[in-house]
């Protein structure tokens, strides 16, 4: 299959994907190594060449699933919520968005405090990249990441999230020189399969 997408989307002049699901569980009874393995081919062959070499870019269209299930909110409400986000003036933005790059770009350390949450890391030398609606949408972030082994602490999300079919909540990480040396949730045993040291962020040298 990886290999057919690749070479339908190198005949595209550009890739615009609009994504989403009637079901967002529909994949939590798939074993993870078969989704493993699914994600390594996709990501070697289709998944490649769209992040590298295409023009285009992604959208997650709002439906009476996404919105219940991932904000807790009225399909109506969700809706609007996303098309106020979607059709922003992102250049508007990038003035600001500017001046939070040069901070990064000059930051070692970084310290996040909050509720059961104490995390720390240095993100010295890593590119702070700006995406100011030019692929995803919505967008607006600045991003970077750590250093590969200064990761300390741990944070925990207060938001569920949905991973392969899979709703986690109350999510806990725990990170020492850089790995998960913890991981817990409503689904501790699922979560503990899915958190590891990840060496692949495209921002390291």
């Amino acid at each position: 299959m990886a290999s057919h997408e690749l070479a339908r989307m190198k005949k595209m002049d550009a890739y615009i994907a609009v994504r989403g699901s009637n079901n967002v569980t529909e994949l939590s009874d798939v074993p993870p190594e078969t989704m493993k393995l699914i994600a390594r081919k996709m990501r070697a062959g289709a998944g490649s060449a769209s992040q590298k070499d295409q023009v285009g870019g992604a959208a997650r269209g709002p439906n009476t699933v996404h919105g219940p299930a991932c904000w807790n909110e009225h399909a109506n409400a969700f809706e609007d919520f996303y098309f106020e986000v979607c059709t922003l003036d992102y250049r508007k933005l990038l003035p600001g968005m500017k001046t939070l790059q040069r901070l990064m770009e000059k930051t070692d350390r970084v310290d996040i405090k909050g509720r059961d949450t104490d995390l720390h890391f240095s993100i010295k030398g890593i590119p702070a990249v700006i995406c100011g609606g030019d692929r995803n949408i919505p967008d607006g972030e600045v991003f970077s990441c750590p250093v590969r082994d200064s990761v300390e602490g741990h944070v925990t999300f207060s938001a569920p999230s949905i991973y392969q079919g899979i709703a986690f909540d109350g999510i806990r990480l725990e990170f020492k020189n850089g790995k998960v040396v913890d991981a817990t949730s409503n689904e501790t045993k699922k979560t503990e399969q899915n958190s590891r040291f990840r060496s692949g962020c495209p921002l390291h040298r």
